[in-house]
């Protein structure tokens, strides 16, 4: 578990790809304006929280997360939610938005 809340982080940076066993990750309460491709990488995913900063978009292929069981996106600057976050919740994922 990793919780990063509350740590102005602007951006992740590529290293995090190296996480693969990493299956809860918090960034809530953060800046950060968009998701890099490399969360796509943590495979082992079960939760992620990125409630409360600036994401407007977030990487379509999201859905790739295979054991990811909640994803938060509340309270970010979402113009438009990918067809893989509704695939997701079809899933029985819990999204929070």
């Amino acid at each position: 578990n990793l919780d990063l809340a509350y740590n102005k982080i602007q951006r992740l940076p590529e290293k995090f790809s190296d996480l693969k066993s990493l299956e809860t990750l918090d960034l809530s309460y953060n800046i950060l304006k968009e998701l890099s491709m490399s969360i796509l990488k943590l495979t082992s995913l079960k939760s992620l929280v990125l409630r409360d900063n600036y994401i407007s978009k977030i990487p379509k292929l999201i859905g790739e997360l295979k054991l990811l069981e909640l994803i938060d996106l509340r309270d970010n600057n979402l113009s438009e939610i990918p067809d893989s976050i509704k695939s997701l919740k079809d899933n029985g994922v819990r999204v929070l938005i």
